[in-house]
C-alpha cells in the first residue's frame, strides 16, 4: 500500500489585501527587478528610487501600465494585484508581473490592493512619475 500526501507545506496567508486609506499614499520603488510569469527581465534603464501616487512602468512587448493604490475607477483603473513588503504583483491578459524592490513599496506592514490601467507603449522597461 502506498500513501500519497497532497498539499503544501506553506501556511496560507491570514491577512487580506485592503485599499490604502491615505489620500496621498505613494508607491515607492527602490532598485526594482521585474519578473514576467516568473522569468527575470533585464533592464537598461532602472531608477535608484521613484516615489509617486501614480507610477507608470513600461514593460517590453507588454505596454505601459500606470499603477495606483487608489481605485480611480473613473479613470479606467481596475484592481489588478497587491503590494506586500517589498513586492508588487499584478496580472493582465494572463500574464503575472512581479516587481521586487530593495525596500518597502508602501508605508507600513500591511498588504494593499494595487490598481492598474494599461496604456500601449513599446519602450524598454522604464519607470515614470505621472498624475
Amino acid at each position: 500500500m502506498d500513501y500519497i500526501r497532497a498539499g503544501t507545506l506553506l501556511k496560507p496567508r491570514q491577512a487580506v489585501a485592503r485599499d490604502v486609506y491615505a489620500e496621498n499614499a505613494e508607491l515607492t520603488i527602490t532598485d526594482p527587478r521585474l519578473r514576467i510569469n516568473g522569468a527575470e527581465q533585464t533592464a537598461d534603464d532602472r531608477p535608484a528610487m521613484v516615489s509617486a501616487p501614480l507610477l507608470s512602468v513600461d514593460i517590453p512587448w507588454q505596454g505601459r501600465f500606470t499603477l495606483s493604490f487608489k481605485p480611480r475607477a473613473e479613470e479606467g483603473f481596475e484592481r489588478a494585484g497587491e503590494v506586500a513588503g517589498n513586492s508588487l504583483v499584478f496580472a493582465h491578459s494572463g500574464n503575472i508581473f512581479r516587481i521586487d524592490c530593495g525596500d518597502r513599496i508602501a508605508v507600513g506592514s500591511g498588504i494593499y490592493n494595487i490598481y492598474a490601467r494599461k496604456e500601449p507603449v513599446e519602450d524598454p522597461m522604464r519607470f515614470r512619475i505621472g498624475r
